[in-house]
């Protein structure tokens, strides 16, 4: 009996120990835009993991921005957000996204809206 029931306890906590497989490829790109540098991630694989952090050049903040949606619109185009801010007054949106890329391109171009003002950016690898 008490083999059993230690057998069904290592059998409970078995998948607590496993390694979980990414099923996209994390591609980082750089670039810069209105004093700050931009850090994007793009999951290439599943668009939902992407992800864009700012440093601000004189307070070294940093600041997350997460995708509006998990995929790209009929454009091609990624919204991102601020992460953890309610009212959406910044964003960013980055042009020609693919759920998965056969190869990630060298260039990214977006454009960062702040206050109602485009500022189109490119991020390198």
């Amino acid at each position: 009996m008490k083999q059993l029931k230690l057998l069904l306890l290592i059998g409970m906590l078995s998948p607590a120990f496993a390694y979980a497989q990414k099923a996209y490829e994390a591609v980082k790109y750089t670039g810069k835009v209105q004093n700050m540098v931009v850090h994007f991630t793009l999951a290439d694989g599943y668009l939902g993991a992407c992800e864009i952090k700012i440093v601000d050049n004189k307070t070294h903040k940093t600041i997350s921005f997460l995708p509006d949606n998990g995929s790209a619109d009929e454009n091609k185009n990624l919204t991102f957000y601020r992460r953890n801010r309610s009212p959406k007054t910044d964003r960013f949106v980055i042009s020609g996204m693919e759920e998965l890329f056969e190869t990630p391109p060298a260039k990214i171009k977006g454009i960062y809206y702040i206050k109602g003002k485009g500022y189109p950016f490119i991020l390198k690898r």
